[in-house]
């Protein structure tokens, strides 16, 4: 089973969409939350590592942590669904091609943070 270019690409945009709610929830934490706990960008997101200490936690933890967001982790779900109904692959080769995309969106972050 193949999927054209231009199918991934539909199916990628598509499954963004849940990031659009993402951003919505983003603005309204921005108004409710405390200016002056919004000490790193991981106190304002929608994953388990909001509610780490930046201080005390290890870089490469939270941005691995962060990868845990909710509407990140939706997306990739639709990816693997988009490739799975319309792009005609099996069950197993979409959700190994959604892992895979979700593995290498972490990887330019986390690489730099181990490294130095």
């Amino acid at each position: 089973a193949t999927a054209s270019i231009g199918l991934v690409v539909m199916i990628v945009t598509y499954a963004q969409f849940p990031r659009i709610l993402q951003q919505i929830v983003l603005i309204v934490q921005g108004f409710l939350l405390d200016p002056a706990r919004l000490t790193s960008m991981f106190r304002v997101s929608t994953s388990p590592a909001r509610f780490m200490d930046p201080e005390t936690t290890a870089m490469p933890m939270l941005i691995a942590v962060s990868r845990l967001d909710p509407f990140l982790l939706w997306s990739t779900a639709l990816i693997a669904i988009g490739l799975y109904v319309v792009g005609g692959l099996s069950k197993v080769e979409a959700a190994a091609v959604a892992l895979l995309i979700w593995v290498l969106g972490v990887l330019p972050i986390l690489l730099p943070a181990l490294l130095f």
